[in-house]
């Protein structure tokens, strides 16, 4: 059995995943096949850690357990399902990242933890919004079949941390498409973040980038200017300007 340095009170990611169902057991039945937890953990302890888990990357017991029999809890001992191994692994690594801590922050280690929820933040495999935008335009062969992804999961999530949906997260869209020579995409992706920003700055200035980057000099000079209208004092859309007048 492996030990945790760590009370489970600090641990925020667990084995086995909320276990609403183990609430009716009997106080004195045994935990079994718990590999990870510190010796002496009561099954109290167990389920608001799992109860935590639950709720940190939004799933249910059998995302990790073997599902039971219509009308009968998942089988939580067993290990057939190869989630359960990964949860185990990801405590191991999330525990060795707290127990390094002191090391690297020092004193400021000690109010700062790493818990499940600090990369999951409500879904089971957390990744950035561009990653799986540029995944849909790569699938569909069109960036909006991306945009309609970010419509979904912005749909889904708007409001909590699961993924930025602020006013720069399709500006960064267009900045990493354009730095990757796909302008079309980058300007699909911009003009797509007027629906919900309709006088971002910030959008204007990479739709000019993604113009210039194209050729269309005349057109970002148009771009900069609709954002200098908006931002009569900002330097960077100044200095991008005479940029462009003067080459």
């Amino acid at each position: 059995m492996t030990h945790l340095s760590r009370g489970i009170g600090l641990l925020g990611i667990v084995l086995l995943i909320g276990l609403p169902a183990l609430a009716q057991s009997p106080a004195e039945e045994p935990l079994q096949n718990i590999q990870v937890f510190p010796a002496g953990t009561t099954r109290t302890q167990l389920l608001s850690t799992m109860n935590a888990m639950n709720e940190s990357l939004g799933v249910q017991c059998v995302y990790c357990h073997v599902a039971g029999a219509p009308g009968q809890r998942p089988d939580f001992v067993s290990d057939a399902n190869p989630k359960k191994d990964i949860a185990r692994r990801m405590m191991l690594f999330r525990d060795k990242i707290n127990e390094d801590m002191p090391a690297v922050l020092g004193a400021a280690s000690s109010s700062t933890r790493v818990l499940c929820s600090t990369c999951h933040r409500g879904v089971p495999i957390p990744r950035q919004i561009y990653e799986i935008v540029f995944d849909a335009t790569a699938e569909g062969g069109d960036p909006a079949v991306g945009l309609a992804k970010f419509e979904e999961l912005r749909s889904q999530f708007y409001g909590g941390q699961s993924y930025d949906f602020s006013e720069l997260a399709l500006v960064e869209l267009g900045r990493r498409a354009t730095a990757q020579g796909r302008t079309d995409d980058a300007m699909a992706y911009l003009l797509g973040n007027f629906k919900y920003h309709p006088n971002s700055v910030p959008t204007y200035l990479a739709i000019a980038r993604a113009k210039d980057a194209k050729g269309d000099r005349a057109g970002a000079i148009q771009d900069l200017e609709k954002a200098a209208a908006l931002n009569p004092g900002d330097e960077r859309i100044g200095a991008e300007l005479a940029r462009l007048k003067g080459a």
